[in-house]
């Protein structure tokens, strides 16, 4: 959102990888999952990698489990979306933003979705991979964008916000 370069409207798959990430809530308490990555001092949203044939939703909550131990689940929202089948307002899973990033010569496209999960539940333990070295942190949910270290971050949460916001 932040990069000042225009993604090509013909991209190679050798230029791009995919993405996908959650906003995390637990609605109940308010609050919003975020990463602390140790090594850099910094506050996240859960992301990463979408696997060759997986689903982008099934990975954002991979991901999420992956990196913070939480097991989450797709939280059906208000999204004004273009897919078809939907009513203006109608709840549904489908991303609720489309974030880029040009690193390393390569654009990184990132699905975001909105989750859900208990604050209190079991967390599972050793499923990070080598380097990611996070702990997690609930927050309350009108505090996530002032937290999270990256401005990108902070509008996908904001936005995220706003989403919830109409639930109510």
């Amino acid at each position: 959102m932040s990069d000042n370069l225009s993604i090509p409207q013909v991209l190679p798959a050798e230029n791009f990888v995919i993405s996908a990430g959650t906003v995390c809530f637990d609605v109940s308490r308010s609050m919003i999952l975020l990463l602390y990555h140790r090594p850099k001092a910094e506050y996240l949203l859960p992301k990463g990698r979408v696997n060759a044939g997986e689903r982008f939703s099934d990975a954002a909550l991979r991901e999420t489990l992956e990196e913070s131990g939480v097991t989450a689940t797709l939280l059906p929202s208000p999204i004004a979306t273009l897919a078809q089948g939907l009513d203006l307002g109608e709840l549904n899973t489908e991303p609720f933003v489309l974030s880029s990033a040009f690193r390393n010569g390569a654009w990184k496209l990132m699905f975001w979705y909105i989750a859900q999960a208990d604050y209190a539940a079991p967390r599972s333990y050793g499923m990070q991979e080598e380097g990611e070295e996070f702990d997690i942190v609930w927050v309350p949910q009108e505090n996530a964008p002032g937290v999270l270290s990256y401005s990108d971050d902070s509008a996908i949460a904001a936005k995220a916000l706003s989403i919830m916001a109409k639930r109510e």
